[in-house]
């Protein structure tokens, strides 16, 4: 049977739906016998949907030519 932290390493997988079929099932054989973890994915669910209902935000003018300008600087 699968453990509380295997679930948790594999909880991003499970959400997006890319899973293989074999840990799909021991995931949720696990969330059949592990209330902790089905009310972890639950709300990690209700989070990720939340955060992709949001608009994305603009950058401010400039950012991007700084982030590259200070990516692309050597390093001291």
């Amino acid at each position: 049977m699968m453990t509380c932290r295997a679930f948790l390493e594999r909880l991003d997988d499970l959400i997006a739906e890319e899973l293989a079929s074999d840990l799909r099932a021991a995931a949720e054989e696990h969330l059949g016998v592990c209330p902790p973890c089905v009310f972890l994915a639950e709300t990690y669910r209700i989070t990720v949907r939340l955060m992709r209902s949001l608009p994305t935000p603009e950058l401010p003018a400039g950012l991007v030519e700084k982030l590259i300008a200070a990516i692309d600087r050597p390093q001291a």
